[in-house]
């Protein structure tokens, strides 16, 4: 919006701009406080950092972070990244294999016109097997949601994926026709491979600061807006300093239940109010962990693991999965030593402090590395988040469309950004933020 020569006023209402994203520093261990890495496909994301000048500062993740792990039979099996890994893999029985193999010989038939959305675990049940599923993707599920892979819409959730099965007919038959043509435009910053991960060496605080920097004077920070109203053509924003801003243009990039405060003031369709207030979100936990040279000899090599839900019967662990930073990284962790990111439903760290938040992970770290005592960190950060990370449950996409088609006819000039409305990725937001801004400047979507 600025580049374009808009007259812009970014509210922010903590004395931070980067929402969650962002990285601190303990004691020489480097921690991100929301996502991690980006993966190395993102070119909206890319193309952005070119715009701020740092796309030359992104850096590949290390080889190493190709291995994955899943928590399984009270240990860490890799997950199998070929096909004769996966023919050799214990996590499967043989006739699991042979289904799984099958897929590219089994073609999707993509649900019938208005027929209902299938969940996120149907669609992968149906193409790889109930307990492959289960295993693998409902783990992925976990990983990325923190969510239940049998609430979430399979388009909704996944669009890409969705897409890749309706065009070609499968996983693998899509994998294949829909690799990026030999010609095709390179990417600002390193020149790897698409499945490679990237971040900053500083971590992704270099670009929000960049971001901020940018924004200059355009950016308010710690001043909440707790009103919006529509008079005439013109929206009216008043903040808890009680200061007042009139613009002929909003866009909300606010979780969706400050959305949904907000909008309440507006005349919109009940139903529409309802879709967002509707709009369920995870609730998450952070346990970073930093680890002295030694005090954690047996981390295996790779980026981290996963616990797959136990769909019957309690949970195998409570942690839903940990991120091996300083494997991905250099500079997370001092010379020899090791920064982890343990991820949990918020719940399971209910009622704990931060010390005894880091031993609940620590134990369960133990657990799954297979070690005798819980190893002690050096290094400790508990953070909470309160509805992280929406849950694209099953007919998201089609309440989305419904809404903005409602915003569009009764408050003309207010479109909605954020991790709630189309994606809830980093790469997916920017996308989303520059097709807002072009709406909002009055060009095509």
């Amino acid at each position: 919006l600025l580049k374009a020569g808009a007259d812009v006023q970014l509210l922010e209402s903590t004395p931070r701009c980067g929402g969650y994203a962002g990285t601190t520093e303990i004691d020489g261990f480097r921690f991100e406080r929301g996502p991690n890495t980006i993966q190395a496909s993102s070119r909206n994301f890319r193309e952005l950092c070119s715009e701020l000048g740092i796309a030359d500062k992104l850096c590949a993740a290390s080889p190493e972070v190709k291995k994955r792990y899943i928590f399984h039979s009270e240990r860490l099996v890799p997950l199998p990244t070929n096909p004769l890994a996966l023919a050799t893999t214990k996590l499967f029985s043989a006739r699991e294999k042979l289904y799984l193999a099958s897929e590219p010989l089994r073609k999707f038939r993509a649900p019938a016109r208005g027929a209902p959305e299938p969940s996120a675990f149907d669609l992968f049940a149906e193409r790889i097997g109930s307990e492959p599923a289960r295993l693998l993707a409902a783990a992925f599920v976990r990983g990325i949601y923190a969510g239940d892979a049998r609430k979430l819409g399979a388009r909704s959730a996944f669009p890409r994926l969705w897409k890749l099965l309706t065009e070609h007919g499968g996983l693998v038959r899509g994998m294949l026709r829909s690799r990026p043509s030999k010609n095709a435009t390179k990417a600002p910053g390193p020149a790897v491979p698409r499945t490679s991960l990237l971040s900053f060496e500083g971590g992704l605080e270099e670009l929000v600061r960049a971001l901020e920097q940018r924004a200059g004077k355009a950016l308010i920070l710690g001043d909440p807006v707790v009103q919006l109203e529509r008079h005439g053509d013109a929206f009216h924003a008043t903040c808890a300093s009680g200061q007042s801003l009139q613009a002929k243009r909003v866009l909300l990039c606010t979780s969706a239940a400050d959305a949904s405060s907000l909008m309440s003031k507006l005349d919109l369709a009940p139903k529409s109010l309802q879709i967002v207030q509707g709009i369920e979100s995870a609730s998450v936990g952070q346990v970073q962990l930093g680890f002295d040279r030694g005090a954690l000899q047996s981390l295996p090599v790779g980026f981290g693991f996963l616990v797959p839900p136990a769909f019957k019967g309690p949970e195998t662990l409570k942690i839903l999965g940990c991120i091996f930073a300083s494997r991905a990284f250099p500079r997370r962790a001092p010379a020899g030593g090791s920064a982890l990111s343990c991820i949990y439903p918020l719940d399971a760290l209910t009622g704990l402090d931060d010390n005894a938040a880091g031993e609940l992970a620590c134990s369960e770290l133990a657990r799954a590395l297979g070690l005798s005592q819980a190893p002690i960190p050096t290094a400790l950060q508990v953070i909470h988040r309160e509805r992280a990370i929406p849950q694209y449950t099953l007919g998201h996409t089609d309440r989305m469309q419904e809404l903005e088609k409602d915003l569009a006819g009764v408050a003309p000039g207010m479109f909605v950004a954020g991790n709630w409305a189309h994606g809830v990725g980093v790469e997916q937001v920017v996308q989303r933020a520059k097709a807002a801004a072009q709406m909002a400047l009055g060009f095509p979507q």
